[in-house]
């Protein structure tokens, strides 16, 4: 499926927003599609932060801004009262 143009995807989201915002959403149509833009820009996110560090030769900071970027992106996608995993980053691991 191709990603549609900025003009679509702008006015989808609108659409979106105003069915959840009148009540307009039966079928969650709107809700569900401004989560999975939502969680599609957090992934879109850690994309690019990986393909950062692995150009900056693996540098420390941008390791960790990468990590950030997972946890984001793991946080974005969890359902209510999911537990968040950490990626063994918990103290005392």
């Amino acid at each position: 499926m191709y990603k549609p143009p900025e003009a679509e995807l702008r006015q989808a989201l609108q659409e979106a927003d105003r069915m959840r915002a009148t009540s307009d959403d039966r079928h969650f149509v709107g809700r569900a599609l401004l989560s999975h833009d939502y969680r599609l820009q957090k992934l879109e996110n850690v994309l690019a932060r990986a393909k950062h560090y692995l150009h900056s030769g693996l540098a420390p900071h941008e390791h960790s801004e990468l990590i950030k970027a997972i946890e984001q992106a793991e946080t974005a996608s969890k359902e209510p009262g999911e537990e968040q995993p950490r990626f063994g980053l918990d103290p005392g691991e």
